[in-house]
């Protein structure tokens, strides 16, 4: 009879008198467990039942942060039919956990770590406005956003306006945002800042600029995913650096292939939790990986909405609506696909790469799809390096299942046309 496999004791410390969330805390507490090393790779977990009876929580709160570990990395298998540490997890664990809390650059020339050049550059690019259909990615769902309570903030403010509003502002952003964000941060990415190290931009494509601009110098390198966020790499091209191109696999950034192939870089830029174009979660291997390249490299409203726990509802209502669009774009793209169209399910985010057949320009079929009366991007508009396929990167969250599948038709209709043509 095959022995059952031991199950550990969790010293976890839960209070319900604190302002972190429950399963916020029981987050945090098995992750630094693993972390300091004292839950070892393959330990087996007890059930999230068992569990929520000893601590005298709800078993929803277990689920919630068991959940959360499964999807990134920290745990394997799924819930409720048994749950064990990640057999990825490093031996060297503990020092790289340590190593990122400070992470000093070697002294590898004499000067700071401003760039001599910051302002003489700037990123000053408009794109034409046009009217949205689908499936143009990069859209959130508009009716979900909670416009009536921000105009309740927003002119709560406007009534209760004092001299600060009037007066030349902090350089780093208003304060009470800045404090806001510093909570957000440390209860949901237990990320831990003051507010005078958090900067307000105007967006992230004022931020990539400046991090471009003031943290590297003209010909430093700067990693990049590839296939990868197009304005991110505009930035750093608009700074002058040099872009290398790193391959994505199933992964994220093949970690392996920039070290084997390039030398050190000053900056590296990924998009972990879901890799932009693909969708894919960097593993936690991967992520260590990174951690070992950079040990050895040693304003009113807004703030109201961040910390009253109004952001944190609508990503949580986002993600409710996102994923049957998500599961609508995929039935759709099996069922109307037909040899001219694939795809497979990846993380939940606002939209997904489909690829097409081997050998058909992308671009091409970007501009068909467009004929058709459907948004498209070819998946090479990401990319430095020649792709082995083409793809299309489909928007999924702003539209309903209805227009998603009758696009998706519409589409698939106009590939195969093409691809008729091509063949004739």
């Amino acid at each position: 009879m095959p022995k059952r496999p031991f199950t550990v004791l969790l010293d976890l410390n839960v209070r319900t008198s604190c302002d972190v969330p429950l399963h916020r805390q029981l987050y945090l507490g098995i992750r630094g467990l693993i972390l300091d090393g004292r839950l070892k790779p393959g330990a087996r977990l007890p059930s999230t039942r068992s569990l929520a009876a000893d601590l005298g929580l709800a078993r929803t709160t277990l689920l919630n942060a068991f959940e959360q570990l499964v999807f990134e990395g920290y745990l394997e298998g799924k819930v409720g039919s048994g749950t064990k540490v990640s057999t990825h997890i490093p031996g060297d664990v503990r020092h790289l956990a340590a190593s990122t809390q400070f992470i000093r650059l070697p002294k590898s020339r004499h000067k700071p770590r401003v760039a001599q050049r910051a302002p003489r550059y700037s990123l000053n690019t408009t794109l034409p406005a046009a009217p949205i259909r689908p499936l143009r990615p990069g859209l959130p769902d508009i009716e979900s956003l909670p416009f009536e309570l921000w105009s309740r903030l927003t002119a709560k403010h406007w009534r209760q306006a004092a001299s600060e509003f009037t007066h030349h502002g902090d350089s780093l952003g208003f304060l009470p945002l800045r404090k806001a964000i510093c909570e957000y941060v440390s209860k949901l990415r237990a990320v831990r800042c003051e507010p005078d190290e958090v900067l307000i931009t105007s967006g992230a494509q004022q931020a990539l600029y400046l991090c471009a601009t003031t943290l590297l110098d003209v010909g430093e390198r700067v990693w990049m995913e590839d296939p990868g966020y197009p304005r991110a790499r505009a930035a750093f091209s608009s700074a002058k650096l040099k872009i290398v191109p790193i391959p994505v696999d199933a992964e994220g950034l093949q970690v392996s292939v920039g070290v084997k192939q390039h030398s050190a870089p000053q900056m590296i830029y990924v998009t972990p939790s879901f890799q932009c174009p693909l969708g894919v979660m960097m593993s936690l291997q991967r992520r260590f990986e990174l951690l070992r390249v950079a040990s050895v490299k040693d304003q009113a409203a807004l703030a109201d909405f961040i910390g009253e726990g109004h952001l944190e509802r609508h990503i949580r209502a986002t993600l409710q609506i996102y994923r049957p669009r998500h599961e609508a774009l995929v039935d759709a793209i099996r069922q109307y696909g037909n040899g001219v169209l694939e795809t497979s399910a990846t993380g939940i985010g606002m939209y997904l790469v489909a690829w097409l057949p081997k050998g058909v320009d992308d671009r091409l079929a970007a501009k068909v799809a467009f004929a058709s009366g459907v948004d498209t991007v070819p998946l090479s508009s990401f990319s430095v390096r020649p792709l082995r396929l083409g793809g299309l990167v489909l928007g999924y969250s702003a539209y309903d299942a209805k227009r998603i599948r009758t696009a998706t038709r519409h589409l698939c209709n106009a590939l195969s046309n093409m691809k008729s043509t091509t063949t004739d």
